[in-house]
C-alpha cells in the first residue's frame, strides 16, 4: 500500500516510500561523503553539517554573528563550517587574523554568483576589484590608491568636497524643523555624493529620484536572508519559487546599477581629452589608452566603478546612522562630544582632520562606534588557493577564510564589558587618546585591507562632527526606545529609526 502526502499550499502530491527512500539515499550519500572526506583531511573542529544545507539549520539567521560567537567560544581560535556547498573556515583570533591575511597563500577572493556572472560576460577576463585576483587585482588596486592621492586624499580638495556635502546635509536637517524624519536618505546621499565625486565628478541631489532608488538598491544588495544565502551556493535555485522572487530582486538591483554607471562610463569615453582628467574614470581612459596597465579594459572600468561606489556609499552610511542612532541612546556621551567640538569648531560647520588632535574624546567615540557596531561582521571572504595547513590541521584547495570580525570586536578577553558602549575604553587616564590595538579591525588587515580606509575615515569624522556641532539629537520616544539590534546581511544596518535634529544655538 502506498502512502500519499499531501502538502497542500503548494498543490504537491508524492508517493510518502519514494520520498523516505530519496531522503535516506541522500543521507547516507552524504554521510559517506562526509567519511572519505574526513578520512583524506584532519580538517579543524566545527559544528555539524546535513545535506546540500551545510551548517545553516543551526544559524539564528536574525542574529547569525551570535551564532558565529557562539561557535568561536565552543571550538577556539578557528573552526571549520559548510555555508550550504561551501567550506568555510572561520577566524576568530586577531593574531591569527593578521598572519593569514598577510600570507601570500590566502589572498585570493572566492567566485561569488555576481563575480562568475561578470567573468562569464568576459569570458573569464574581468570581475572588478572587490573579488579580483593577481595582476589584475595588484594593477587596479594600485591605480585607485594612486588616483585617490591625485585627487586630493590626503589633501584639502577631499575635505573641501566632504565639507561641502556637510554644509548640504545641515541645510536639510534644518528644513525638518525639529520634526521626526528618516535620516537614510539625507546620509545616504551626502555621503554617495563625495564618492560620486571623486569616480565621475558628479552630485546628485537628494531629491533626484533616479538616484534615490540606486542608492536603494545597492542597500537592497548587502542584506541577507536564509533564502539568499542558499541562493549564492546553488544558484539553479533561481528558478524555483520562491527563490525565483528573491533572485529577480536582486537582479533588478544589479541591473539599475549597471546602466546608471554604464550611462556614465560612456559618457566620459564621448567626452574625454588627455590632460582634462577631472574623476576617476577619465584617469582610468587615459591609463587605459596609453597601456599603462596591461589588465585595464572598458568592461572592467564598468565593474570597477561599480564596486567603488558599492563599498564606499554603504559602510560609510551605516557607520554614520549607527554614530547617530548611539548618540540618541546615550545623550551624555553626546553631551561630551558637542562640549569638546564647541571649545574649538565654530559653529555651522564640522571638525577638519587636522583637527583630531583637539578632539581626543571624539575620536574615541568613533572608534567605538567601529567596534560596537562592527559594520562588516566577517570582512570579505578569501579563499584558501592550494591545500594548506593550520596548527596542525588541513585546510583544503578551495576553503573560504572568513574573519570573524564581531566577535573579536566583543570578545571579552579583549575588551572590558564588550556589550557596552564605551568610548573611554580608548582614552588614557588624562583624557589623551591611546594608540588603538591590533585587535581593532573594522578596515579589516593584510595586503587586501580597505582601500577606501582614508576618505571613509575623513567623511565619518566630518560629517559626524558637522551635524554634532551643529544639532542636538533625539529620538521621538527618548533614549530608551534606541532599538540597537544589527540588522544582518553582508554589512550590519540599524534598524528604520526616526531622527529629531534640534538646533544649537
Amino acid at each position: 500500500m502506498t502512502v500519499t502526502f499531501e502538502e497542500t499550499g503548494a498543490g504537491w502530491t508524492y508517493g510518502g516510500e519514494r520520498i523516505v527512500l530519496a531522503l535516506v539515499s541522500i543521507v547516507t550519500g552524504w554521510l559517506f561523503l562526509q567519511r572519505l572526506l574526513r578520512s583524506s583531511y584532519r580538517l579543524p573542529p566545527g559544528p555539524w553539517s546535513v545535506p546540500v544545507l551545510g551548517c545553516m539549520l543551526w544559524i539564528d539567521h536574525k542574529a547569525p554573528f551570535r551564532t558565529f560567537s557562539q561557535w568561536a567560544d565552543k571550538y577556539g581560535r578557528f573552526f571549520y563550517a559548510r555555508l550550504g556547498k561551501n567550506p568555510v573556515l572561520v577566524i576568530n583570533d586577531a593574531t591569527l587574523v593578521r598572519e593569514i591575511f598577510f600570507s601570500d597563500a590566502f589572498q585570493k577572493r572566492p567566485h561569488m554568483p555576481s563575480t562568475t556572472q561578470r567573468l562569464k560576460e568576459t569570458n573569464g577576463l574581468h570581475c572588478g576589484l572587490i573579488f579580483d585576483d593577481g595582476d589584475s587585482w595588484k594593477e587596479h588596486r594600485r591605480f585607485v590608491l594612486r588616483t585617490l592621492k591625485d585627487f586630493g586624499m590626503g589633501g584639502r580638495s577631499i575635505e573641501e568636497k566632504v565639507a561641502e556635502e556637510a554644509g548640504y546635509l545641515l541645510e536639510l536637517l534644518r528644513g525638518t524643523r525639529e520634526a521626526p524624519f528618516d535620516n537614510k536618505v539625507f546620509i545616504s546621499t551626502a555621503v554617495a555624493n563625495v564618492v560620486s565625486n571623486v569616480v565621475a565628478n558628479q552630485r546628485y541631489d537628494v531629491n533626484n529620484p533616479e538616484f534615490v532608488h540606486l542608492l536603494k538598491g545597492i542597500a537592497h544588495l548587502f542584506r541577507s536572508s536564509f533564502t539568499k544565502t542558499l541562493l549564492g551556493a546553488y544558484t539553479a535555485l533561481k528558478a524555483i519559487p520562491p527563490f525565483d522572487a528573491v533572485w529577480q530582486s536582486n537582479q533588478s538591483a544589479k541591473d539599475t546599477m549597471a546602466a546608471f554607471f554604464g550611462r556614465q562610463v560612456q559618457e566620459h569615453l564621448g567626452a574625454w581629452r588627455e590632460h582634462g582628467e577631472s574623476d576617476l574614470i577619465d584617469a582610468y581612459i587615459t591609463a587605459l589608452r596609453r597601456g599603462e596597465f596591461g589588465t585595464f579594459a572598458e568592461r572592467q572600468l564598468l565593474y570597477l566603478v561599480e564596486d567603488l561606489m558599492l563599498a564606499g556609499y554603504e559602510t560609510t552610511t551605516i557607520t554614520l546612522r549607527w554614530a547617530f542612532l548611539l548618540m540618541c541612546a546615550y545623550p551624555e556621551v553626546q553631551d561630551r562630544v558637542q562640549k569638546e567640538l564647541d571649545s574649538c569648531v565654530p559653529a555651522g560647520s564640522g571638525a577638519r582632520p587636522s583637527e583630531q588632535l583637539s578632539l581626543p574624546f571624539t575620536e574615541a567615540v568613533l572608534a567605538e562606534v567601529h567596534r560596537y557596531a562592527s559594520i562588516v561582521p566577517w570582512g570579505v571572504a578569501h579563499v584558501v588557493s592550494a591545500d594548506s595547513q593550520l596548527e596542525g590541521y588541513d585546510v583544503p584547495r578551495g576553503t573560504w577564510i572568513l574573519p570573524n570580525l564581531y566577535h573579536i570586536h566583543h570578545d571579552p578577553a579583549l575588551w572590558e564589558e564588550p556589550h557596552q558602549f564605551r568610548p573611554e575604553r580608548f582614552l588614557t587616564a588624562d583624557g589623551q587618546l591611546q594608540r588603538l590595538p591590533d585587535y581593532w579591525m573594522p578596515f579589516a588587515v593584510g595586503k587586501r585591507r580597505c582601500p577606501g580606509e582614508s576618505l571613509a575615515q575623513v567623511e565619518f569624522l566630518m560629517f559626524f562632527t558637522a551635524v554634532l556641532r551643529n544639532f542636538r539629537l533625539q529620538l521621538p520616544g527618548g533614549p530608551q526606545s534606541a532599538d540597537l539590534r544589527p540588522v544582518p546581511g553582508a554589512t550590519s544596518e540599524t534598524v528604520l529609526y526616526s531622527l529629531v535634529a534640534i538646533p544649537r544655538s
